[in-house]
């Protein structure tokens, strides 16, 4: 449980590092996605069911900052970390 609040933390901090360089006047085709590499890195080095629910956790996040409220982050996310599963265990 701790490492679920502690993966659901660190979304947190990257959505509001992606607004806060959002509000300072940086273009939205050049702010780091970090939530993408967040599952990215778990997606090679954490394979569960309960990430998967992490996952689309941190796309709800990214909904909810963006005012849609279930839309293509969470989706996007929950593909993204499935797709890379698959391949890290194959590799």
């Amino acid at each position: 449980m701790k490492r679920i609040c502690g993966l659901l933390l660190c979304g947190m901090i990257a959505v509001f590092i992606q607004g806060a360089l959002l509000h300072c006047g940086l273009k939205a085709y050049l702010m780091p996605q970090l939530v993408i590499l967040l599952v990215v890195y778990l997606a090679f080095h954490e394979v569960n069911a309960v990430v998967t629910f992490v996952v689309f956790g941190l796309g709800l996040l990214l909904d909810f900052s963006s005012a849609i409220l279930v839309g293509p982050w969470a989706g996007a996310l929950v593909a993204i970390y499935g797709v890379l599963a698959v391949l890290s265990q194959r590799l």
